[in-house]
């Protein structure tokens, strides 16, 4: 079974390898940022140099190096896994970075979950 990782509105689920053609992502002053607050300013990071980050037609991918956490301002460090639903640091691997989804029957629209 994949792993997958649940930290607050972001969600790591393991795959087998990169796609091909990867833009590589530089880390900035906050640490290679998963996800963007849509409000608040908060933000879903990864401090340490543990993990190379990439993107492709709009997604995100990481690949993790050695176990590591995810710094954000109001959750706990530690990710939940979904397999254990135990709080453990990110397991070396390769991830796609995904964000929940929720689905509003009256307006017949699909959106992505705010945290």
């Amino acid at each position: 079974m994949k792993k997958i990782y649940f930290h607050g509105d972001v969600t790591l689920i393991e795959v087998d390898n990169l796609p091909k053609n990867m833009k590589k992502v530089k880390r900035d002053k906050r640490g290679f940022v998963l996800a963007e607050g849509e409000v608040s300013g908060h933000y879903h990071a990864v401090k340490e140099e543990t993990i190379e980050m990439y993107e492709k037609d709009g997604i995100t991918y990481i690949q993790v190096n050695e176990p590591t956490e995810i710094f954000h301002q109001e959750h706990k460090s530690k990710p939940i896994n979904l397999k254990t639903g135990l709080e453990e640091k990110i397991k070396k691997g390769i991830y796609k970075i995904d964000f929940p989804r929720e689905f509003d029957h009256f307006e017949q629209e699909s959106r992505r979950v705010i945290d």
